[in-house]
């Protein structure tokens, strides 16, 4: 047996992790067409596409896992929250990857942010938070001198049933729109106060629902609200409901997650189905379904039970739009090959890296001859991984739990 005395001056780092943290909402972004961001265990990963590569941010010592991630307008810090005694929020800086600041807010009891978003016009110093229960509190914060400058409650009354998602006005960098498990509110930033502008969104048609899920924004700067039925609607900058979007795919998909391409937009949520819409000069219809596409058109259930979730939870976009990546509540990383010019031509899925498991690992053991590592998980499969070409060999799926 190898004694303390040979491990000295041996120190052990990460270079690869296969998963990903699927559950966490707007995981997902993008440093470069290349260079996807997502978290994986206690790390924030930049995983590069060319050369197969990983660099990681890792979690602090003495948190319980990351809550939130945003990456800036233009790309040179990066917000990682962590649970903790205390809610926790780390800049990074992208270029040089060294920690800027450490935001904490002392005067609350939550333990965690939720949603985090740099300002769009000055991110080298603002940005807000969104902590949890049971305060449910937007902060403002100068984050370079560690100061905040405005909060206030969001009146969340109760735990909160979905997930809860804090952005800027792209136009207005004073003001703030929250949507989630129910909630629309529109806020404004004056000096030391932030005020609520709406509490709800008011003037739609009453037999809309106020179910919200998500939103984005337009390219144009407005609002694109999204809820569990299906309805997306649009507002304007101010926060005010202009219409419902016709195409809306109604009662055919609880959305999750939105995103923004320079000509419309992309839904998709629940059973892995994908709704691209594109603008247009109709003011009856804004905006029109240019194509859907489902996730079920690729993935031939191979778990025994057929019990892998397809819900899409995070996605980002190429610069040359032809290439949506996003997550999926069990655990996985895709991409989406698509012509988003409107020109027919057939969508593509693909995992981004493997197909991992959609559920907790509950063995694993090294080979001695080979460089291969063997996992099993209560998803009820046995995998074989190759740690010198970071890549699985070997996938068999099993009629019960694996340990």
């Amino acid at each position: 047996m190898m004694n303390a005395g040979h491990l000295q001056g041996i120190t052990v780092s990460q270079r690869f992790v296969f998963g990903i943290n699927g559950e966490l909402k707007n995981n997902l972004f993008l440093l470069e067409d290349h260079r996807v961001v997502y978290t994986a265990g206690h790390n924030v990963v930049v995983y590069n596409t060319e050369d197969k590569s990983q660099y990681f941010y890792a979690g602090s010592e003495g948190t319980l896992g990351i809550t939130a991630i945003s990456l800036s307008p233009n790309k040179g810090y990066i917000a990682i929250c962590e649970k903790a005694e205390k809610a926790q929020c780390s800049i990074f800086d992208t270029n040089t990857s060294r920690r800027r600041k450490t935001l904490t807010a002392s005067d609350l009891n939550a333990t965690e942010f939720i949603s985090v978003a740099f300002s769009p016009v000055n991110e080298r110093s603002h940005l807000i938070t969104l902590s949890g229960e049971p305060d449910w509190t937007l902060m403002f914060w100068k984050w370079d001198k560690l100061k905040i400058q405005a909060q206030i409650s969001v009146s969340v009354m109760g735990p909160s049933d979905g997930y809860l998602q804090a952005t800027f006005n792209p136009i207005d960098p004073y003001c703030i729109v929250i949507t989630g498990g129910g909630l629309y509110k529109y806020f404004r930033v004056k000096d030391t106060e932030i005020e609520p502008d709406h509490t709800q969104l008011n003037n739609k048609d009453d037999e809309l629902s106020s179910e919200f899920t998500c939103h984005c924004w337009s390219n144009d700067g407005r609002i694109i609200a999204c809820t569990a039925k299906g309805e997306i609607m649009m507002c304007e900058s101010t926060g005010e409901f202009i219409t419902m979007i016709p195409d809306s795919p109604v009662e055919d998909c609880h959305i999750v997650s939105v995103c923004a391409y320079a000509r419309g937009f992309i839904v998709a949520g629940k059973d892995g189905k994908f709704f691209i819409f594109e603008k247009t000069n109709d003011l009856d219809m804004p905006f029109r379904l240019l194509k859907e596409t489902t996730l079920k058109n690729f993935i031939k259930f191979k778990e025994p039970s057929n019990k892998a979730g397809i819900t899409v939870t995070s996605m980002a976009i190429t610069s040359s739009e032809d290439t949506v990546y996003f997550t999926l509540d069990s655990n996985q990383l895709m991409k989406l090959s698509v012509a988003l010019d409107g020109t027919d031509e057939a969508e593509k899925f693909d995992h981004l890296i493997y197909d991992f498991h959609s559920s907790s690992v509950t063995g694993l053991d090294i080979c001695i001859r080979k460089q291969l590592i063997v996992t099993c998980s209560r998803d009820q499969s046995v995998r074989i991984w190759n740690y010198a070409t970071k890549s699985l060999e070997i996938c068999k799926y099993q009629s019960d739990e694996c340990f």
